[in-house]
């Protein structure tokens, strides 16, 4: 998708209005887009939006492929807070704790996503590299290793 493709160009170089204008744009058109929602609210976070971003992560949230990302995501969000809620960081961190290691392939590639963008890079290789021990052949698993590595 051409689409994610911009947005990921613009998440990787910083220019976090720029995601949150594709998305905007594009959501327009497609408006039910969990994946553009998500990655609005990146946008948004990374801006120090937090409210508005996570509006759009609660909106997600019940989505299986985005939810753990999805957590990651209110978890950066509840630490950059000026007054963090402590009880959701824990809760966050150990939902993240449990859920890492059982997820299926889409879910661990939008959270390395995520991971790879909030330079957590060491984090984002171990998930990419687990889904590639299950599916080889995997070109998103591997377009997103290649630029974990670079």
């Amino acid at each position: 998708d051409r689409v994610l493709a911009l947005v990921h160009y613009y998440a990787r170089e910083g220019y976090f209005r720029h995601v949150q204008t594709v998305c905007n744009e594009v959501l327009k058109k497609r408006p039910g887009d969990g994946v553009l929602t998500f990655w609005r609210a990146y946008g948004l976070l990374m801006e120090g939006n937090t409210a508005d971003a996570m509006r759009d992560l609660s909106s997600i949230q019940g989505n299986s492929d985005l939810e753990l990302a999805v957590a990651a995501a209110q978890l950066l969000g509840h630490e950059s807070a000026k007054v963090p809620d402590h009880d959701a960081i824990i809760d966050l961190q150990a939902k993240l704790e449990i859920e890492e290691r059982t997820a299926s392939d889409q879910p661990c590639l939008h959270l390395a996503s995520f991971y790879l963008y909030t330079k957590s890079k060491e984090r984002a290789r171990g998930l990419v590299e687990r889904v590639l021990r299950n599916q080889p052949d995997m070109v998103p698993a591997q377009v997103l290793l290649g630029w974990i590595i670079i």
